[in-house]
């Protein structure tokens, strides 16, 4: 059985239970799991390089 990583799961849930299908990001090595989850889920990334361009 191959491992579950919690970022798996955010993205599972975000996806099953609430229907995210888009999620805007600011990118880092602390994500990467999530990131990996939202690919696997088929769940678009848009990704900011700062937080007042994301504004």
């Amino acid at each position: 059985m191959g491992q579950i990583y919690g970022g798996h799961l955010v993205a599972k849930a975000l996806k099953e239970m609430e229907g995210v299908s888009t999620v805007f990001s600011l990118s880092g090595d602390h994500i990467d799991r999530i990131y990996d989850g939202f690919f696997e889920y088929g769940i678009r990334i848009v990704d900011d390089r700062h937080e007042q361009a994301a504004a």
